[in-house]
């Protein structure tokens, strides 16, 4: 029998609640001390009108326009709006919220039952992601970030998760939970155009297997599919997006292709080569105890097709690898989980790990605070600007010098993005200095 506490709760459940709550604790901290920067000051806006947010059918206008001109990242940018309507602080609390299910969900995807109370597998989990994201305030704590990336990539994995408990026999097999279901794999698949086409090229390999190997067809999977693909077909096929390709698209098309190819890989292994090198070597080491089929490896094709779909993308940034980098991470857990059947775990792992994750909560709240204060800085001298009647004001860009923080970036002309964005909302012209020395 398992130990209890003292009100006869038992011990592994207690510690994995806590382990739970410092890491939403830790987390609300950090989006409370982080700004909002950058593109927060245009999404303020509506798209439809030009005029400040006035409400949830504004927004909604608002994003019927952004479909048109800028791109179709709806459920996500919505989100955004959302949260800037309704204030920053409601998004701090659901943003923590959003990572703590990523992490559940990563656990779900390596194959970890939640009822075992794994709470050293779930701060090994968060520790991998706050050590080895190397842009982790970029899609976690800046809000319009984590709005597509952290949230996006939260509801991007909702149809591979509800696959998995289908097949298993789990809640989602059930007939009743079939509206959901299928609601939700249309939006899990218009959220991120690498990351939801990755999932439903991996699902639809799944399928296939799983229906060769049934001999028949279960309609309701299959309907949840060409929801998904809806989905990814209404984010992709948005007018906003060829507005915003031909800005990028130089040259000859084949020598364009070649070049996205190179960026892709290249970046590919930078940024989720952490991730990817240990789950090869894992597979390698876990040769003799299965073979390797279409389930047993759905989240590691996922994050290939998600990597290679991005030689589609004329733009590609580190943040669009976050979901390759889940996936592979899952699929790491997955295999951990395999290699480490039959063996004990360490009595002082959760509490080494817990006491870890604390202490880095507090430098990287440090680094976001100094960061947080040098930007205060910056908008001290736009109201002493606007208390004084000044119509311009010279301010300093602040570089990021962590991986909790984003670069606020200025150029030197107010007319030029995102002196313009801030000129608009503050009332008065922007303009860039060097930079501090």
């Amino acid at each position: 029998m398992r130990k209890t506490d003292p009100i006869g709760v038992p011990r592994h459940a207690a510690l994995f609640v806590l382990a739970m709550g410092l890491i939403f604790a830790g987390m609300l901290v950090l989006n409370g001390l982080t700004p909002l920067q950058a593109d927060d000051y245009d999404y303020l806006y509506s798209w439809d009108t030009g005029k400040p947010l006035a409400g949830f059918l504004d927004i909604l206008r608002s994003q019927a326009a952004h479909y048109r001109l800028w791109g179709g990242r709806s459920v996500t940018h919505t989100l955004t709006q959302t949260f800037l309507y309704l204030g920053k602080p409601l998004f701090n609390v659901f943003s923590a919220l959003a990572y703590v299910v990523l992490l559940l969900e990563i656990l779900r995807l390596g194959g970890i039952s939640l009822r075992s109370f794994p709470s050293a597998a779930l701060l090994f989990v968060h520790l991998c992601l706050f050590l080895f994201v190397p842009y982790f305030g970029v899609v976690f704590l800046w809000l319009d970030g984590a709005c597509n990336y952290l949230f996006g990539t939260v509801l991007a994995l909702l149809p591979l998760l509800m696959t998995i408990s289908r097949l298993s026999g789990g809640l989602f097999s059930r007939a009743k939970m079939l509206p959901v279901m299928l609601f939700l794999f249309f939006i899990g698949g218009w959220t991120n155009e690498n990351t939801a086409a990755g999932i439903l090229a991996a699902g639809a390999l799944l399928f296939v297997t799983e229906w060769k190997r049934q001999g028949r067809l279960d309609k309701a999977w299959l309907a949840g599919l060409l929801l998904e693909a809806a989905g990814v077909a209404l984010m992709l096929l948005a007018p906003g997006n060829r507005e915003r390709a031909g800005a990028y698209v130089m040259g000859n098309i084949f020598l364009e292709y070649g070049r996205r190819t190179v960026y892709v890989v290249y970046y590919g292994l930078r940024f989720c080569g952490i991730v990817g090198i240990p789950m090869i070597t894992l597979l390698w080491l876990n040769r003799k105890r299965g073979p390797f089929t279409v389930h047993r490896l759905v989240c590691a094709l996922a994050a290939l097709l998600a990597i290679l779909a991005l030689i589609g993308s004329p733009e590609v940034s580190d943040r669009t690898y976050l979901g390759p980098f889940v996936l592979l991470l899952s699929q790491c857990v997955a295999e951990a989980r395999l290699a480490l059947q039959g063996k004990k775990e360490p009595r002082f792992m959760p509490a080494a790990l817990l006491a870890l994750s604390l202490g880095l909560f507090i430098l990287a709240g440090h680094e976001v605070h100094l960061h947080a204060q040098r930007w205060q800085k910056q908008l001290d001298r736009i109201e002493a600007a606007r208390q004084a009647g000044e119509t311009a004001v010279t301010l300093e860009p602040v570089p990021s010098r962590s991986r909790y923080t984003m670069s606020i970036p200025l150029e030197q002309e107010p007319d030029l993005w995102p002196n313009r964005i801030l000129s608009r909302w503050f009332g008065l012209d922007i303009h860039g200095s060097a930079g501090p020395k």
